[in-house]
C-alpha cells in the first residue's frame, strides 16, 4: 500500500513529492499459495535457496506444488538485496527490517 500511495503522491504533486523510502514490496495469491517478495531480488547477482524442510534436513532448489513452502534471498556484492517466499509468510518480516536498515 505504502507503494500505491508513494506513486499516487508521485503524480498529484510531481518533483515536490516526498523520496520513496520503504521497502518494496509485493504478494500474490495464485492458485491456493501465497507468493511475497520484499526488496530488489532482480538487481541481485547471487540467489540463496534456503531450506524449505528442516526437520528432513531437506533443500529444495525447485519449487514443488506439494511442498507449497521455498524461500530464497538476493544478493549483491554480499549484501542482502531482496527475498521472495512461497507459503513462508512470516519469514518475510525479518528480510524486511534487514532491508529497511540499510536505508535508515
Amino acid at each position: 500500500m505504502e507503494q500505491g500511495a508513494a506513486a499516487a503522491r508521485t503524480l498529484l504533486l510531481g518533483g515536490a513529492a516526498p523520496v520513496f523510502d520503504e521497502v518494496p514490496s509485493f504478494w500474490s495469491d495464485v492458485h491456493g499459495v501465497r507468493i511475497r517478495s520484499v526488496g530488489l531480488p532482480g538487481l541481485g547477482d547471487t540467489v540463496k535457496v534456503h531450506e524449505c524442510d528442516r526437520d528432513a534436513r531437506r533443500l529444495e532448489v525447485s519449487y514443488h506444488r506439494d511442498a507449497r513452502r521455498l524461500e530464497v534471498s538476493y544478493h549483491r556484492a554480499g549484501r542482502l538485496i531482496g527475498a521472495l517466499t512461497i507459503g513462508r509468510s512470516s519469514r518475510l518480516a525479518a528480510y524486511r527490517r534487514t532491508l529497511a536498515e540499510y536505508t535508515s
